[in-house]
């Protein structure tokens, strides 16, 4: 894919892509915004859409949570806000959970990390923002990524440092008191544990490296079917599909088996608020 990027010195620049470039999204002045979304084809691999289903983005959960699956994204909509935004998976509508104290203003956080009331990102240094009220903490803490395992934040510091650092709390993490490292050969940005297995991406790819964790051997790589774009967030589902969020170009979260790399189709979702980055699927 021709994309003008760079994954050194520890932090990613990103321009958009020749074919469609950056997503852009309309500058709201309120806290509410339009999403619009086709369900996702699981049965036959292909993606489905509806004629033009459209949702509000409101202060109320409760049919979003109805939903098989859900996903949690943050919303950026440059110089005017940035929010927490639920989506489900059956309709491609959404509801804002909480808005931001911190205008995120990086073009590229993909690591979103959901454990309890708190969600954590990587955007330079590690961020912790809270689901119920939107005021978040800055650990001071470098990143390339952040990934959630067995309670713990594990951070990849940069780029040229392929290693895991393992903290128990965020208190640990300001600390920069790490309990472990797990020393891995990969250095994508992209990075989902789950099972046994760490799933590993560049920001621009067609290809899923799985690795076995914690050892950090390469077992397979996996052939993304029809899927060459940004990843601008990646999660494992609660059905066992692979989600890979790539809405700043073709606005979708794209469904993959994540032992063959076949389609389990797309859910298109268009953010009034801003472009997507992250996805947590609890």
């Amino acid at each position: 894919m021709d994309a003008s990027t760079s994954e050194g010195d520890g932090k990613e620049t990103t321009s958009s892509p020749d074919s469609g470039g950056s997503t852009s999204s309309d500058t709201v002045g309120s806290e509410t915004g339009v999403l619009t979304g086709s369900a996702m084809g699981s049965e036959s691999g292909a993606s489905e859409s509806s004629s033009g289903d459209t949702g509000s983005i409101s202060e109320d959960c409760s049919s979003i949570d109805l939903e098989n699956e859900t996903c949690l994204a943050i919303a950026i909509d440059l110089g005017q806000g940035s929010y927490v935004v639920r989506v489900g998976l059956d309709s491609g509508n959404a509801c804002k959970v909480a808005t931001l104290d911190w205008d995120l203003r990086l073009p590229d956080i993909s690591s979103l990390v959901h454990q309890g009331e708190w969600l954590y990102t990587c955007a330079t240094t590690v961020f912790r923002m809270s689901l119920a009220d939107g005021s978040t903490d800055d650990s001071g803490i470098a990143c390339n990524a952040v990934v959630g395992f067995d309670g713990k934040l594990l951070v990849k510091r940069t780029n040229v440092d392929s290693d895991l650092y393992a903290f128990d709390s965020f208190e640990a993490l300001m600390a920069d008191s790490p309990s472990t490292m797990y020393p891995l050969t990969y250095m994508g940005s992209r990075l989902v544990i789950h099972e046994g297995s760490l799933y590993a991406a560049w920001h621009s790819t067609s290809t899923i490296d799985v690795h076995a964790f914690p050892s950090g051997e390469l077992t397979r790589t996996i052939m993304l079917e029809g899927f060459d774009d940004w990843v601008d967030g990646m999660a494992r589902l609660g059905s066992g599909s692979l989600a890979v969020l790539a809405q700043r170009t073709q606005e979708r979260i794209a469904s993959f088996d994540p032992e063959t790399g076949q389609s389990h189709g797309d859910i298109s979702v268009q953010s009034s608020l801003g472009i997507l980055y992250g996805l947590a699927c609890p």
